[in-house]
């Protein structure tokens, strides 16, 4: 057996290890092994006649398990310990040297403590959610020396970047970590990366995943790399913020993730979204204004894409901690304030809090003048709040006049002027005119299903409303038809709990109830 033989290359010997020439080597015998421990898991370095077994972290229940043997009950439940050994993550050097620490406390007097000793295992959760790092030095040197003799490793072996790339990983949310933020140009423009190209730090993140601290994956086609979240809390740099808050704009706004509002990009948006509300509370928690002005437009589209997605509470949670702080430093007449508040309202009034919606909406239009390329906007959402059955006359009197002005500057076939001939068809079929919402909503779908394609959102939104209008005029087997196919494409491209899915599940049964079919 050879143990601990994380640099590969002292066994090559006057050979070679991957050729099997090594000082280990394939052996011919039917009995016995060859066992070797490594960090070093790239099939590369071993060849092609070993068969290498990754060890996997323990999980809640065996980590518990270890604790609890070395810490005993007095330390906590068991509940406590998988939680501990979670935030561990399963690392069986941690769960011993953290088990043993607890236990030698635990063996000591209350009187002899020292003061911040932690001697549960809560207590230690906690701490180390605190501090972000092992909270007592004991604790830490025995993995401070498993990262710096794995790092010293691969720095040896050429990756010159190591060091700085795993601070910028570590500075993000715990969470994965999609590629699209570990982008080469934007690294570039940091001295630590200076002329580091990106094959290179390709290269870099392989090995850092070959020696196990991090893990290289793909969830819903996002292609990640995860930090074992004790490698995170070492490694952590808040002097490398400014860098991730460029990184995360630039990722945000790219063409990989398009527009918040393309269900296509939603997997990509989701998994930016925990690193769009991190930064947000390191920039947001400090005195640096331009950390923040950094991160907030990243924030604003991550929020963009939750209320397309119909995550509407976290979408709310976002903006209301954007908008004061943007207020506070912009005032509340810049453009940016503006949209964040715009988006804001737009949340609130699809939440049903009408009256908190059109309250922002007013104040917004006595700030901007009339020639504001936002006006028009807002108006136009202003008369979205507006449309309920108290106030369906001045909606659409809203309507119609942004209708006039978006068809003379815009155009007719503009996104924006069918959204408002859309709106005010909806207005129009609510009011009884049936056959004019008919005939706006077949022109305007005409249009989108040429543009977007038929399971678009903005198609199908069309076509829910042209079904609910179909029932308005009697034609109730139609209508179904109709809504049971924008059902099933809903379902499938936003969700069955999307609040537009609900919506349309919510009128099929009403058409069919009509039908003689509850």
């Amino acid at each position: 057996m050879v143990d601990n033989a994380d640099d590969a290359r002292l066994l090559d010997g006057p050979g070679r290890l991957a050729l099997g020439t090594g000082l280990v080597r394939p052996h011919r015998s039917p009995r016995g092994l060859v066992l070797v421990t490594s960090r070093d898991g790239q099939p590369g370095t071993w060849g092609a006649d070993a068969v290498l077994h990754r060890l996997t972290p323990l999980g809640d229940g065996e980590g518990a398990d270890v604790l609890l043997g070395l810490a005993g009950t007095e330390a906590g439940s068991r509940e406590e310990a998988a939680e501990l050994a979670r935030r561990l993550g399963g690392l069986p050097l941690a769960l011993n040297t953290v088990g043993r620490y607890l236990e030698a406390v635990g063996q000591r007097p209350t009187r002899f403590r020292d003061a911040g000793e932690t001697a549960t295992f809560a207590e230690f959760r906690a701490s180390l959610d605190d501090g972000g790092a092992f909270p007592h030095a004991g604790t830490a040197t025995a993995l401070a020396g498993i990262w710096r003799m794995s790092l010293d490793l691969l720095t040896e072996r050429g990756h010159r970047c190591v060091r700085p790339l795993l601070e910028v990983l570590a500075n993000f949310a715990d969470a994965p970590v999609p590629l699209i933020l570990v982008d080469p140009a934007v690294l570039g423009e940091d001295e630590a990366f200076e002329g580091v190209s990106g094959a290179e730090i390709w290269d870099t993140l392989q090995a850092l995943a070959g020696l196990g601290l991090v893990d290289l994956a793909a969830a819903s086609g996002v292609d990640t790399v995860t930090l074992h979240p004790l490698v995170r809390d070492a490694h952590r740099s808040p002097g490398r913020y400014a860098l991730n808050v460029r990184l995360l704009d630039k990722a945000a706004r790219s063409d990989e993730t398009g527009t918040p509002e393309d269900a296509e990009r939603w997997p990509l948006w989701s998994a930016l979204t925990p690193h769009a509300v991190h930064a947000l509370n390191y920039g947001g928690g400090s005195d640096d204004d331009g950390l923040f002005l950094g991160t907030w437009g990243a924030a604003d589209l991550v929020a963009r894409s939750l209320t397309a997605q119909g995550q509407l509470s976290q979408a709310r949670r976002l903006l209301e901690e954007l908008v004061p702080r943007l207020g506070g430093i912009l005032g509340d007449d810049h453009t940016d304030t503006i949209t964040a508040r715009h988006n804001l309202a737009g949340v609130l009034d699809d939440q049903g809090h009408h009256d908190k919606a059109r309250t922002i909406y007013e104040n917004i239009l006595t700030i901007l003048d009339e020639n504001h390329p936002y006006t028009l906007t807002i108006r136009h959402n202003l008369a979205g709040v507006l449309h309920h059955p108290d106030h369906l006359d001045t909606a659409r009197t809203i309507y119609e006049d942004v209708l006039t002005t978006r068809r003379k500057t815009l155009g007719e076939h503009h996104p924006a002027t069918l959204s408002t001939r859309h709106n005010l068809a909806s207005v129009l079929d609510e009011q009884g005119h049936h056959d004019r919402a008919r005939t706006i909503y077949e022109n305007i779908l005409t249009i989108r299903r040429d543009t977007f394609g038929e399971h678009h959102p903005e198609t199908l939104s069309t076509r829910h409303n042209l079904a609910v209008v179909l029932h308005g005029q009697g034609h109730h087997d139609l209508a179904a038809a109709e809504m049971d196919a924008v059902f099933a494409a809903r379902w499938r491209v936003l969700g069955p709990e999307h609040p537009n899915t609900l919506s349309t599940q919510k009128w099929l049964g009403t058409i069919n109830a009509a039908r003689g079919k509850p």
